[in-house]
């Protein structure tokens, strides 16, 4: 009988091997593989001979590819959101076929998969410091059990310590909305619970804010604070995206700050209480804040003199998310408009008489296209945020921020150039860009 001897991890990017192994094929013809939906749908079925040494080696990372996209629109945020494309949940069935008789075996795991690359080496990738893994604690006054974490986790990005943010920045920050703990039954801690935004002022406290991750916030997992239910309406749950940026989060804010903190905790399943207000914040931390679970700091630089506007790039990182970033000195526009044109022959040629207009027009426009793009400047930055700044280059999906809104582009810039302080002192990174979509113009 044949067996998988080899297979990925259960949560693994996109843009690496996927490899499964098939062992066992005895007298059949070829080792036969399915891959198929969470839900059973066939998607795609490899058939080959077994290799020299016996077994069957399929790689699906192409098939897992092509469920993923990058091109979902998160960057106005208002407080959390499902991610579409960021992660895909599938199966496989194993087996061999002989003649035209397949015989296959459900092997029984569910597999993660998110849009992301890594190393070349890399046959699974490292998401452990991404993924929460929660243990349990017995509760002192009843025989619950809550989510304690041992460590905090990383948000899905791969930008170097504290954030620099202005406030007219929008931002966003993509997290695993699961927890790799599948054989517990959590209740209330299947997945991360709470989103609490801390604002200071001179290092004084000034808002504190905290929403469940809930239907009515903008993430389908469970109703509202109250419902200890999760579930999940589709994969695009399981990744989500929480508004960071202080163009995000001013909705929710009543006074000025100078920095704050972003952390993602779960819930307190040890008491009893029902909670009886969502937006009873000061009741919600006392009483229900679970363990840490993320989180991230932000600096406001608005006392920080601009000369120029700044300019705001959203990217797809290296984790299929977006990421960020403003280039505030010089930027410049330009609008390169291409002609195509004939030549009118002049003179009233179907009239009873001939004449030449004076004010006739020799060559003339038939359609116009005009292409818009802008030339990007940096400020000066350390050597770790350049190293991360090459996402940006790699990245296959750009977005601008311009008059007011967010206009999908190109990046014309093909070449990341790598810069350090010791080979390069002070430097600054350029980087060009092109509107995707060209103006339309009427015809002359």
């Amino acid at each position: 009988m044949a067996s998988i001897t080899q297979y990925p991890a259960i949560f693994n990017s996109a843009y690496v091997p996927n490899v499964f192994v098939v062992d066992g094929i005895g007298a059949a013809d070829r080792y036969v593989l399915q891959v198929r939906t969470e839900g059973n749908t066939v998607l795609s079925t490899f058939k080959q001979p077994a290799n020299a040494s016996g077994v069957g080696i399929f790689d699906v990372q192409r098939v897992l590819q092509s469920y993923l996209n990058s091109e979902t629109f998160v960057e106005e945020t208002p407080k959390v959101t499902s991610t579409p494309g960021a992660l895909f949940r599938y199966r496989v069935f194993y087996g061999t076929e002989t003649g035209t008789v397949i015989t296959l075996n459900n092997q029984g795991i569910v597999y993660n998969v998110i849009n992301a690359y890594d190393n070349w080496r890399v046959i699974n990738s490292d998401l452990s410091g991404f993924i929460p893994a929660p243990t349990s604690t017995d509760c002192e006054l009843s025989q619950d059990i809550t989510a304690t974490y041992p460590e905090t986790y990383d948000f899905l990005t791969n930008y170097p310590g504290d954030i620099p943010v202005a406030s007219t920045d929008w931002r966003t920050l993509g997290f695993f909305n699961v927890i790799n703990a599948p054989a517990n039954n959590w209740s209330w801690n299947e997945a991360p619970f709470w989103v609490r935004i801390t604002t200071t002022l001179n290092g004084a406290n000034r808002n504190d804010v905290v929403y469940a991750i809930s239907d009515v916030n903008g993430l389908d997992v469970r109703t509202d604070c109250t419902d200890p239910t999760v579930t999940y309406p589709s994969s695009a749950e399981r990744i989500g995206t929480v508004g960071v940026g202080p163009m995000n989060i001013e909705p929710l804010l009543n006074l000025t700050y100078d920095e704050y903190q972003v952390r993602i905790y779960g819930y307190d399943a040890c008491n009893p209480d029902a909670i009886l207000d969502c937006g009873d914040y000061a009741d919600i931390i006392d009483n229900y804040l679970g363990d840490l679970i993320y989180q991230r700091s932000f600096i406001l630089t608005d006392d920080i003199c601009q000369r120029f506007e700044p300019i705001q790039l959203s990217f797809v990182n290296q984790y299929g998310m977006k990421d960020y970033f403003t280039f505030d000195k010089r930027n410049t526009r330009q609008t390169v408009t291409e002609r195509n044109t004939f030549t009118e022959t002049l003179g009233s040629w179907n009239e009873p008489t001939f004449e030449i207009n004076p004010n006739g027009r020799g060559v003339r426009t038939f359609s116009s296209n005009a292409k818009t793009s802008m030339t990007l400047s940096s400020d000066w930055m350390s050597d770790s945020v350049s190293q991360w700044l090459q996402e940006l280059y790699q990245s296959p999906s750009v977005n601008i921020y311009v008059d007011g809104q967010w206009e999908p582009c190109n990046l014309i810039s093909n070449t990341y150039i790598q810069k350090t302080y010791a080979r390069n002192f002070l430097f600054q990174h350029d980087v060009q860009v092109e509107f995707a979509n060209n103006q339309k113009i009427q015809r002359g």
